[in-house]
């Protein structure tokens, strides 16, 4: 039997969303390798913000002291089995959104309350092995230099839940992949990008990361940025003559 992976998919939209399209044919690509995959939407879930009261941590069970009826526990439930875990997004405000932190904050409830280290970053307990894991982002903009801070936030997530940073599918431009045209002259090129994003999973799958060569194709970055960059100016450039 395959490996399972749960994926917490913060967008607003749901899975309605390019994050959601993105994040599909990524699990193609892990299927491949007999994987099994659950998305759960926060948007849709029942989840208080977490109150930051820390009763949770001295019960010694995962359950919220303060929602209990909500779906955070069965959440919870689900994170502790997974063999693997994928954090979605798309970029706001440089980050990631609140969606994400929200379902963050309240795996609280699993952790012990003594403090230790992960490779430098202060965390806690919790009761499982480091699981491999990867993130996907997407956004309106050209370039991948607007997930810095978004990879960075993502990677601290990653540290204080012990997850092993298995690289990133950063999709700038995201939009492209459903509402280009095959008549399109980038359709061949979104067509490449898609297609690496699912050779993202199997490479996830086969070796616990993806390739930093294989994010470059996702990214397709320089070139179309720079070609982007030189419209923009000749733009201006006449606007203001």
């Amino acid at each position: 039997m395959g490996e399972h992976i749960l994926v917490i998919n913060g967008s607003p939209r749901a899975d309605k969303g390019i994050t959601e399209v993105v994040t599909r044919k990524f699990l193609e690509g892990c299927a491949l390798h007999g994987a099994t995959s659950e998305v759960v939407y926060v948007t849709k879930c029942r989840l208080s913000a977490c109150a930051g009261e820390l009763a949770c941590y001295f019960t010694g069970s995962p359950r919220c002291q303060v929602f209990r009826d909500d779906d955070g526990t069965a959440l919870a439930k689900k994170w502790i089995e997974a063999d693997r875990i994928v954090l979605a997004s798309p970029l706001h405000f440089n980050s990631v959104t609140s969606h994400i932190t929200r379902f963050l904050e309240r795996l609280i409830a699993i952790s012990d309350p003594l403090y230790i280290e992960n490779h430098g970053f202060p965390t806690h307990k919790v009761p499982y092995e480091p699981k491999p894991s990867a993130i996907i982002g997407v956004c309106a903009y050209p370039g991948v230099h607007n997930f810095a801070l978004f990879r960075e936030v993502m990677l601290n997530y990653q540290r204080v839940f012990w997850l092993e940073p298995g690289g990133a599918v950063l999709v700038p431009m995201s939009r492209d992949l459903t509402v280009l045209g095959a008549s399109n002259p980038r359709r061949k090129e979104v067509t490449r990008v898609v297609d690496a994003i699912t050779r993202a999973g199997r490479e996830w799958m086969e070796g616990g990361e993806i390739p930093p060569e294989t994010e470059e194709d996702i990214s397709r970055d320089t070139d179309l940025y720079e070609k982007l960059l030189g419209e923009y100016d000749s733009y201006f450039t006449a606007l203001n003559a």
